[in-house]
C-alpha cells in the first residue's frame, strides 16, 4: 500500500499578487492534484491546515474545498492545525475546528470522504494511524503525545505504526523561535513513522520523523524552497518527494513571460511619497496579536512584556 501525505496548504482568497482569484485557484488546483494522486493511491494523510484564516470561512472557499474532495476518489485522514481551529485545544476539550465543520458538511452529502482525529487511533488494515491536533499548551502535547506513545507501544511490531501532529519540533526553526517538542523524545519510539505540519519548510529531522512543509508557496519565507507532497510506500517504508508545479516567490527583478510572484531587493524598492504612520512597539505586537489569535489576551500581554 501507499500513502499520500500532505500538510499546510493553507487555502485563501488571497489577495497580494492575486490575478482574478488566481491565487485560491492554485491552492485549489495543488488541492486537486494530490487528491487525483491519491485516487489512484489512498489513503491521504493531511497534517493541519487546511484553511488560512481560523474562524473565518467564505462559502466559495469552502465550496470549492468540498466540490474537490467530492471529485475525486480519496480518503482523507486529518488532523486540525493552528490556522484551523477556532477555540483552543485541551485535554478536555476538543478545539472547534474548520475541518470538523468541512468534515460534517462533506459527509452529510453521502460522501464519507473524509475523517478528523483528535487523538484517536485508527486501524487501516496493517496501518496503525494516530493524530494529534495543534496543542498550544506544549505540557497538554506532551501528555496526550505519552498517551498515544503507551497505546502504540502495546501494538504488535509488524504493524506499521504512524503518528500525525501540527508543532514546533526542535531543530526545524531558528534558535529564537520557541519549540515545543523534541523529535528524539524517547516517546516517539513506538511509532515508525512521525508526519509533523505546521512548519513550512520541508524537513527530515530524524530517521522517522519528516516535516512536510506546505505543497505551494504561500509568502516571501518560501522563497527557493521546492513545495510539493510525500509519497509513503508501507511495503519498502521509504518517503517520495513528489514536487508540484505552481508559482514561487522569488526575491528580485521581475522576468518577462514569468508566472511567479516577483519581490524587489530592499535596494531596488523606491519610497516616494509614501506617509508611514508612527506606531509604537507596543502597537505592533497587538496588531499582530489581532490577526493571529486576537483571543488570548495573557498571550498578548506576555508579547508586551517582551519588548519592555
Amino acid at each position: 500500500m501507499k500513502l499520500i501525505v500532505f500538510s499546510d496548504i493553507h487555502i485563501d482568497n488571497y489577495k497580494r499578487f492575486d490575478k482574478q482569484g488566481s491565487r485560491l485557484k492554485n491552492c485549489i488546483a495543488a488541492l486537486e492534484c494530490i487528491l487525483k494522486k491519491a485516487g489512484e493511491l489512498c489513503p491521504v494523510l493531511f497534517c493541519g491546515d487546511m484553511f488560512n484564516h481560523n474562524g473565518v470561512l467564505h462559502a466559495k472557499i469552502i465550496e470549492e474545498v468540498i466540490k474537490t474532495i467530492t471529485s475525486q476518489n480519496a480518503r482523507i485522514y486529518a488532523i486540525s492545525g493552528n490556522h484551523d481551529q477556532f477555540s483552543r485545544q485541551t485535554l478536555e476539550n476538543t478545539a472547534g475546528s474548520s475541518l470538523d465543520f468541512v468534515t460534517r458538511l462533506n459527509n452529510s452529502r453521502g460522501n464519507a470522504a473524509m475523517q478528523l482525529l483528535n487523538g484517536e487511533e485508527i486501524v487501516i488494515d496493517n496501518l496503525y494511524l494516530y493524530g494529534i491536533p495543534y496543542f498550544r499548551d506544549s505540557k497538554e502535547f506532551h501528555a496526550k503525545l505519552k498517551e498515544l506513545s503507551d497505546k502504540a507501544s502495546r501494538v504488535a511490531s509488524n504493524t506499521l505504526r504512524i503518528l500525525m501532529t501540527h508543532q514546533t519540533p526542535i531543530g526545524s526553526v531558528g534558535e529564537h523561535i520557541p519549540t515545543d517538542t523534541d523529535p528524539f523524545d524517547p516517546l516517539y519510539e513506538s511509532f515508525d513513522f512521525v508526519f509533523n505540519g505546521h512548519i513550512h519548510k520541508r524537513q527530515q529531522l530524524s530517521d522517522k520523523y519528516y516535516v512536510i512543509g506546505n505543497p505551494l508557496h504561500q509568502d516571501l519565507s518560501d522563497a527557493g524552497q521546492k513545495k510539493g507532497y510525500y509519497i509513503l510506500d508501507t511495503e519498502t517504508r521509504t518517503m517520495e518527494f513528489v514536487p508540484l508545479d505552481f508559482p514561487e516567490f522569488v526575491v528580485g527583478k521581475e522576468a518577462e513571460g514569468s508566472k511567479n510572484y516577483f519581490v524587489p531587493r530592499e535596494s531596488e524598492i523606491e519610497l516616494q511619497n509614501i506617509e508611514v504612520e508612527a506606531v509604537s512597539k507596543e502597537g505592533v505586537v497587538a496588531e499582530y496579536w489581532e490577526n493571529v489569535d486576537g483571543k488570548d489576551r495573557e498571550l498578548l500581554q506576555e508579547g508586551i512584556n517582551l519588548l519592555q
